[in-house]
């Protein structure tokens, strides 16, 4: 028996009900969203890399900053004398191997360090430090290197400064005062103090304030 026409007629109404396709006022919506969700997402990666490249550049100045503090206060502490030296540069007189503290034979060298301001490095100029008959070169020790703003230089020499009101054998005592080394002669500790500063495209700079100790000079 033969459907009813009025039957037929709802059925295909509503199979082609089914195949709609979306509205216009629809696809603006789902369009404005998808929109908003992809403009977060963006943000959060590119905030991710920033903050991923930033740490890159601290952790590397810090690294390059305490591998070259180490190595020349390691020189400093076994030099025996400061043929020349100003707020730029130092030469450092190092013995040699025997056990004498002012040993010249074999094996004694001297070695200069020098903050270039033009190009910003710090370079050591003498052979390996763990070869001291091997070959003279210069070697840049750290890049990106600027004066603390503030202060003309990179480097500041000290004496040694021995109380008159105290009793003797009392050791000696640091007089900020007093005590700044004006020849080579009364240099007996030198300090070091420079700022690093990493740019990158799109990141913002990096920049570490290094401030060293006073290094002795414990054979002079």
């Amino acid at each position: 028996m033969e459907k009813p026409a009025s039957q037929i007629s709802s059925t295909r109404r509503t199979e082609i009900a089914s195949r709609r396709g979306f509205t216009l006022v629809e696809v603006l919506i789902g369009a404005s969203l998808s929109t908003v969700l992809l403009a977060g997402v963006l943000s959060t990666v590119l905030l991710l890399g920033r903050t991923s490249a930033n740490i890159v550049n601290y952790s590397d100045i810090e690294a390059r900053a305490r591998k070259s503090l180490e190595q020349f206060s390691r020189e400093v502490r076994l030099a025996y004398d400061v043929p020349t030296f100003s707020g730029t540069s130092v030469t450092l007189s190092i013995p040699d191997t025997t056990s004498a503290p002012k040993g010249t034979g074999t094996g004694a060298y001297t070695v200069t360090y020098t903050f270039d301001s033009v190009n910003r490095v710090l370079t050591r100029n003498g052979p390996p430090i763990d070869n001291p008959t091997g070959t003279v070169e210069t070697t840049t020790l750290i890049a990106d290197v600027q004066p603390i703003p503030g202060s003309a230089s990179f480097l500041k020499y000290y004496r040694y400064v021995k109380p008159t009101s105290y009793p003797l054998g009392q050791g000696y005592v640091d007089g900020f005062a007093v005590n700044t080394a004006t020849t080579n002669r009364e240099i007996k500790q030198i300090e070091v103090s420079f700022l690093l500063r990493r740019e990158s495209v799109t990141v913002a700079a990096a920049t570490n304030k290094v401030l060293s100790a006073r290094f002795i000079l414990r054979n002079k």
